[in-house]
């Protein structure tokens, strides 16, 4: 990933995301970032301007990217060498192996209760499937950011490598997935992760409640804060 705003997920790196992949076709995935971060969230600056009919297509997208990448039949690796805060924490989870590079300023975790939102349905069943069950209050209702070596105690990460040998080590650890046969990866991946969804009556059902919420003053005005307006 090499997009603005330190990989801010907007429409940009989202298409960039489905295209790649598509284009992958089931081979196996890498997903780094050649930026600071690993991903530093949502595009704050789309997500202030977008009102109801345009926050809820953003947000289904976003949700449906998430299943994408969390159902990709092969092996997917994720090699975290900076913050992956919110949605960068969530694309992180996605992957079948977590890797972090050892650095005391990365946080990772997931604030999206802080700014006073609500997880879209897919995400938060698959952050459900990925987080302990005894961590749950603690990284979704705590909403706090954690370093790397407490990221790994709660199961956000894997593994913590050093900054010299992280690629060469993320390389190594998907080649060990990818030696597995593919159709037996896949369909034991299809059954391991395959339990995520919502029915159409329940998603707009979901974004009923959620839009205003989204797009409620008070978030609006943590969005500014945030951006530091």
């Amino acid at each position: 990933m090499d997009h603005p705003g330190l990989n801010a997920l907007g429409h940009d790196l989202m298409g960039w995301l489905e295209d790649e992949l598509a284009a992958a076709s089931g081979q196996p995935v890498l997903l780094t970032s050649a930026a600071r971060a690993f991903c530093a969230g949502l595009d704050l600056n789309l997500v202030a301007t977008l009102e109801g009919q345009e926050m809820k297509d953003f947000l289904v997208r976003l949700d449906q990217l998430i299943e994408t990448l969390y159902c990709y039949p092969g092996p997917t690796v994720s090699l975290v060498s900076g913050h992956a805060i919110a949605g960068g924490c969530v694309l992180n989870l996605c992957c079948d192996y977590r890797i972090a590079v050892s650095h005391p300023r990365t946080r990772i975790g997931l604030n999206e209760v802080a700014l006073g939102v609500t997880f879209p349905p897919r995400i938060l069943q698959m952050v459900q499937q990925r987080v302990p069950r005894r961590y749950h209050e603690r990284v979704l209702m705590g909403a706090a950011l954690f370093d790397v070596p407490t990221s790994l105690e709660l199961g956000l990460i894997d593994e913590i490598v050093e900054v010299d040998n992280a690629e060469t080590i993320a390389k190594k650890r998907l080649e060990k997935l990818a030696a597995n046969p593919a159709g037996a990866y896949a369909a034991t991946k299809a059954v391991v992760h395959g339990g995520i969804g919502i029915s159409p009556e329940d998603e707009d059902a979901f974004y009923e409640v959620a839009i205003p919420v989204w797009t409620h003053g008070d978030v609006k005005a943590r969005v500014r804060a945030a951006l530091g307006r």
